[in-house]
C-alpha cells in the first residue's frame, strides 16, 4: 500500500527516485538495531548476507542490460569517457599513497576505479563479502 517507487522531483533534468529494495534495507536496519526485537539476530543477519550477494548480481545484470541499450548514446559522449579513463589511471598514485598511509589489504577495494557495481561482484567472488578487499570499496 506504502511501498512503491516515489520519485522526487528537483528540476526538470533532476530527480530522485527511491526504490522498495532501500525501503527494505532501512527496515532491516531498524530491525537489526532494534534491540527488544528479538527475532532478528546474529543468525538472520548472516544468512541475510549471503542473500544479499545474491539480489547485487541481478541488480548488476539489470545495469549492464540498460547500459547495453544505450550503447549509441556511449558512443557519442566520447571524449569523457577517454577523459574518465585519464581518471582512473589515478589508481596508479592511490594505491602507493595508501599503502604509504598505513592501509592494508582495503587498499584493493579502495583503488578498485571509478566503476565499483563490476568490481566489487570480482572482489567478492574472490576475497569473500566480509573480506578486508570488501570492506575498502
Amino acid at each position: 500500500m506504502f511501498i512503491g517507487v516515489i520519485e522526487i522531483r528537483i528540476t526538470d533534468n533532476i530527480q530522485i527516485i527511491l526504490l522498495p529494495l532501500l525501503y527494505a534495507l532501512v527496515m532491516g536496519l531498524a530491525l537489526f538495531l532494534a534491540k527488544p526485537i528479538k527475532f532478528v539476530g546474529s543468525k538472520q543477519s548472516k544468512v541475510a548476507e549471503g542473500v544479499m550477494v545474491l539480489f547485487i548480481g541481478v541488480l548488476i545484470a539489470k545495469l549492464a542490460i540498460s547500459s547495453g541499450q544505450s550503447i549509441s548514446d556511449i558512443f557519442n559522449v566520447g571524449p569523457a569517457l577517454i577523459l574518465q579513463q585519464f581518471g582512473d589511471l589515478g589508481t596508479l598514485i592511490a594505491l602507493p599513497v595508501a599503502l604509504f598511509l598505513g592501509f592494508r589489504r582495503e587498499v584493493i577495494g579502495m583503488t578498485s576505479s571509478i566503476c565499483r557495481e563490476p568490481n566489487l561482484g570480482v572482489i567478492i567472488d574472490k576475497y569473500g563479502f566480509k573480506s578486508p578487499e570488501a570492506r575498502g570499496v
